[in-house]
């Protein structure tokens, strides 16, 4: 391995035990499903893990990627080209909130996303409704 890569695993790992031992200490809580640290010591563990991730980035793009020597290797020959596929055609639906963004590369995949965003989106509502009239 080389130095960024170890420097990027120690990071990594100084980086948990510092939110393990800001857990520990009381410096953290959980809202909703998201762990939340107030504290120096978990601060900087957040910190650690930040600079783990941009170390072991340049840790793989300074290893890069080995290139041909030149004309001199062996180049082997491509297989032939088979038949041209017809294009595929994709689409889907992305919420923002209740409000759904349709998006497709054909109409028809398009409409049929449409469907499926109002369809979603009322069962969506539906589901809201129900949770909030049905009282414990």
């Amino acid at each position: 391995m080389r130095r960024l890569s170890l420097l990027a695993l120690a990071s990594l790992v100084g980086g948990i035990a510092l939110l393990g031992y800001g857990a520990a200490t009381g410096q953290g809580k959980v809202v909703l499903i998201f762990p939340v640290f107030e504290g120096p010591v978990p601060f900087v563990g957040g910190l650690l893990i930040m600079l783990a991730m941009f170390l072991w980035f340049l840790s793989v793009a300074r290893s890069g990627v080995p290139w041909p020597a030149g004309p001199s290797e062996a180049v082997t020959p491509s297989p032939p080209t088979p038949a041209a596929a017809p294009p595929a055609k994709a689409g889907g639906v992305v919420f923002l909130g209740p409000f759904p963004i349709v998006f497709g590369s054909d109409p028809k995949v398009a409409k049929a996303m449409l469907i499926l965003g109002i369809v979603l989106a009322g069962l969506l509502l539906l589901v809201f409704l129900l949770m909030y009239s049905v009282r414990p």
